[in-house]
């Protein structure tokens, strides 16, 4: 294999890597680049004998790459078996990758549907904490004010305090 052929290798795996990435952020547009890839792989690239097959090849290590992340170890398997088969001539002709690829898809929407479900539920949680002690907190203000007015009103409490030395003795109450 030749320097060009290793860099194109590298190049599809690093590709698949930052594409991988991008799903994981939750941007649904890096399964465009797959499933192109895939449909050509599988409708064209499949036919055309020599150079369709190092292309081809490039494109396989590619989509296994970027669907090597999507779900269990039994979708994995079931992608590295389809890699493998890529390579039987007769089987070949069959739409392996692009299934695949469009399985990837439908389990990333899944997952993101399922993520915004808990997601939705959370910020749910957090508005109901947040209500729970804003209530909280004016229910105590309401019985810290309810104290206050009972002292106040409180006929006992207020000669008690008019009958209090220090109180007398204070510059204000000369004024009063």
């Amino acid at each position: 294999m030749s320097m060009a052929g290793l860099s194109w290798i590298k190049e599809a795996a690093r590709l698949a890597l930052a594409d991988r990435k991008r799903v994981k952020e939750g941007d649904m547009s890096a399964f465009i680049l797959p499933l192109v890839a895939a449909i050509s792989k599988d409708g064209i690239l499949d036919f055309i004998p020599i150079f369709g097959g190092v292309i081809g090849f490039c494109i396989t290590l590619y989509l296994f790459v970027f669907m090597w992340g999507r779900g269990k170890w039994k979708v994995r398997l079931i992608m590295f078996f389809f890699s493998l088969i890529e390579t039987v001539p007769f089987i070949s002709i069959l739409p392996l990758q692009t299934t695949a690829v469009l399985y990837g898809y439908h389990l990333a929407k899944k997952a993101a549907k399922e993520a915004g479900i808990e997601l939705t539920l959370l910020e749910q949680a957090k508005a109901s904490l947040r209500r729970a002690e804003q209530m909280a907190f004016q229910q105590q203000q309401m019985q810290k004010q309810d104290v206050a007015e009972e002292i106040a009103n409180d006929t006992e409490y207020q000669q008690q305090a008019a009958n209090d030395n220090r109180y007398q003795s204070t510059p204000m109450r000369k004024f009063i």
